[in-house]
């Protein structure tokens, strides 16, 4: 161990009372990262299905309403195509930010457990670098989705 980390408090250098607070904060913190995974992945899913999915209804109908006119119909074809590519990449979210949700559950516990066992310093409570880039795989997973659903829409604006 450097002197750097013998330096660094430790949950038993706590005074009772802020032991107990630590305590009930990680408890806590836990709870809500377990909500926020499952309510993310929900909500993610939920928003960029219906946009899409949405999306999809109108440019079908509009592919059968002018099913003879050949540009209006491409353009509604091209559209279904992209709201299509928006559902999957929802759906595929939802599954990266479960997964990647309770791939963090696990460390997480851990390290808060050897904090409070006097293994690891205080400082050790703060998100990990894996943390980070789990949120921006998340948001990187949402993007081509939202994005799908723009280009859509765009096909379906050229109709009008």
């Amino acid at each position: 161990m450097s002197e750097n980390e013998a330096r660094q408090p430790m949950f038993k250098d706590l005074s009772a009372d802020a032991q107990k607070v630590v305590s009930d904060q990680l408890s806590s913190t836990l709870q809500a990262l377990v909500v926020a995974v499952m309510g993310w992945g929900l909500e993610v899913l939920k928003h960029l299905a219906v946009f899409n999915g949405a999306g999809l209804a109108g440019a079908t109908a509009l592919a059968q309403a002018f099913s003879t006119n050949t540009s209006v119909h491409r353009l509604a074809i091209s559209a279904a195509d992209s709201f299509i590519v928006g559902l999957a990449f929802a759906i595929l979210t939802m599954v990266v930010v479960f997964l990647t949700g309770f791939a963090q559950i696990g460390p997480f516990i851990k390290r808060n457990m050897e904090v409070m066992l006097n293994v690891r310093p205080l400082s050790e409570l703060k998100p990990t670098w894996k943390t980070w880039v789990f949120v921006g795989i998340n948001w990187g997973m949402a993007i081509p989705s939202i994005v799908s659903f723009f280009v859509g829409a765009s096909f379906l604006l050229r109709i009008a």
